[in-house]
C-alpha cells in the first residue's frame, strides 16, 4: 500500500554567493498530506479508509502538527558534482517503525526544474538553465535515532540533524543524482549574485496494510488499556514511593517485565503483604509518573517538553536497565540543540556520563552546551556543587572545553 506523506511539495535551495564551503547543507520542514497515492491502484473507497486509519493512528487533529512533520536535509560538495547526499527524518515516521518495524519503507522523488539567478532580495531574477529531471528512489529502510549508521562515502559524509528540533527515526544515505553540469552551473553563476534551485519533493509510505489495520484494531487498544488500568488503579499490588513522599501505586507485573532491577527487588519483597512498596527515595514524584507510563505503554511524553525531566528519567533507566527508554532518551539528547537544555541539566547529564564510555557522545556534546551558556553556568546552582562534590568531574569539563 502506497500513501502519500509529501505531495508535489516545492523546495527552494538558494546557494549563496560567497566562497565555495567544503559542502552545501539545507534543512527544510515537510508537512505531511496523508492521503492516497496516485500510484497506488486500488478501490477508492478502501485507500480512504486506508489514510483515515492512518491519521488516527498518527493523530492527526488530536496531536500539534509539529509532531507529523517530516524533515528533509539536502548536502551537495564539489568532490562529488554528480550526486547529493539526503536524510529524511521525523517521529511520524519513529512511530510507524515502532508499531510496525521492518514492514514500513519510504519512497523518495526529487524533480530538479530550474535555477534561477536571484540576488539578494531577488532582484536580479531570470532562469539560468531548465533541468527537468526527475529522480526516484527504491524503498527505503528506517533507522531509529540510536542505531546510527555509517555513512554511505567516507569522504561523503550523510547530512546531520544539527540544531534540528524534528528528530525520530530517519532514512540517510540516500544518494540522488545530479542533473548534469549542475554543480558546474551553480559554481559559474553564483559568483554574480545568490542563486536558487527550484525543486519538487514527493514522500510515500510503503506499507502492508494489514500491518495498518492490525495496529489499528490491536495495539492501539492494548496501550489505552493499559493506560486505563494504571488511571483507574485497578487491582493495585505495589506502589512507589517518591523523594517527596508521595505514594504511587502501580501492578508489579509492569514493573517486573520491563526492568530485571526491579524485577530482583519485588523478588527479594515478602510475598505475603497485601502491597509491595518500591522505594525511590531520590527521585521526583514527576520523573515516577513519567517512568510508570512508560513501563505501562511504552510512551512518554513530558520528557520532550522538560530538559530536567528528561536528564532524570535516563539516569532513572539506566539505574534499573530499563534499556529501551534510555535509548530512547540518549537519541533524543543527539537530536536537541543547545538552546533546548538549561545549565543544570545539563551539567547534570555531564556528570551522569562520565560514568561510562558508552555515553561519550553525550558528554561531549553537554560539553558543548555548557560553553554556550556564558553567564548562565556560572550562575547556575550545580556548577559550584561540582567543584565542591565532584573536582575530578570539574576538572575533566574543564579540560575538555579548553582542549576542544
Amino acid at each position: 500500500m502506497l500513501i502519500s506523506l509529501a505531495k508535489n511539495h516545492p523546495i527552494n535551495l538558494r546557494i549563496g554567493k560567497e566562497s565555495w564551503e567544503s559542502s552545501w547543507r539545507w534543512q527544510i520542514t515537510l508537512a505531511t498530506d496523508i492521503e492516497p497515492s496516485e500510484m497506488e491502484q486500488g478501490q477508492p473507497e478502501n485507500l480512504k479508509k486506508y489514510c483515515e486509519k492512518l491519521k488516527d493512528i498518527l493523530g492527526v487533529g488530536k496531536t500539534a502538527p509539529s509532531s507529523r512533520n517530516l524533515c528533509i536535509h539536502f548536502q551537495m560538495s564539489p568532490k562529488f558534482p554528480t550526486k547529493t547526499c539526503i536524510k529524511l527524518h521525523g517521529k511520524v515516521l519513529e512511530k510507524l517503525m515502532k508499531l510496525c518495524g521492518s514492514q514500513i519503507k519510504v519512497m523518495l522523488e526529487v524533480n530538479f526544474n530550474e535555477l534561477i539567478q536571484g540576488g539578494e532580495g531577488g532582484n536580479i531574477p531570470g532562469t539560468i538553465k531548465n533541468f527537468s529531471k526527475q529522480f526516484k528512489t527504491s524503498e527505503l529502510t528506517l533507522t531509529l535515532p540510536h542505531h546510527q549508521k555509517k555513512s554511505a562515502s567516507a569522504e561523503f559524509p550523510a547530512p546531520t540533524n544539527g540544531s534540528c528540533s524534528n528528530s525520530g527515526a530517519f532514512c540517510e544515505n540516500i544518494e540522488i543524482p545530479l542533473p548534469e553540469n549542475f554543480i558546474d552551473t551553480c559554481n559559474n553563476h553564483r559568483a554574480i549574485s545568490d542563486i536558487v534551485s527550484n525543486m519538487i519533493v514527493n514522500i510515500w509510505l510503503a506499507v502492508d496494510d494489514l500491518c495498518i489495520n492490525h495496529i489499528g484494531d490491536g495495539f492501539l487498544s492494548l496501550q489505552r488499556t493499559c493506560a486505563e488500568i494504571l488511571n483507574r488503579q485497578i487491582y493495585i499490588d505495589a506502589a512507589i514511593v517518591c523523594a517527596n513522599g508521595s505514594i504511587l501505586p502501580c501492578h508489579q507485573c509492569y514493573l517486573a517485565v520491563r526492568s530485571p532491577v526491579l524485577s530482583t527487588m519485588l523478588k527479594s519483597q515478602p510475598q505475603n503483604t497485601k502491597s509491595i512498596r518500591i522505594e525511590m527515595l531520590d527521585v521526583s514524584e514527576d520523573c515516577v509518573k513519567a517512568l510508570l507510563t512508560y513501563l505501562y505503554t511504552l510512551e512518554t511524553t513530558e520528557p520532550f517538553q522538560n530538559c530536567r525531566l528528561a536528564v532524570e528519567l535516563f539516569q532513572v533507566s539506566h539505574k534499573y536497565e530499563i534499556s529501551s527508554l534510555g535509548n530512547h532518551l540518549g537519541g533524543m539528547f543527539s537530536e536537541k540543540s543547545n538552546k533546548w537544555f538549561d545549565a543544570n541539566a545539563a551539567l547534570d547529564l555531564f556528570r551522569f556520563t562520565r560514568q561510562s564510555e558508552k555515553f561519550t557522545q553525550i558528554k561531549l556534546q553537554m560539553i558543548s552546551v555548557l560553553k554556550s551558556k556564558g553567564k548562565l553556568l556560572t550562575e547556575s546552582e550545580n556548577y559550584m556543587r561540582l567543584f565542591l562534590e565532584d573536582p575530578s568531574a570539574a576538572m575533566e569539563m574543564c579540560t575538555i572545553a579548553l582542549t576542544q
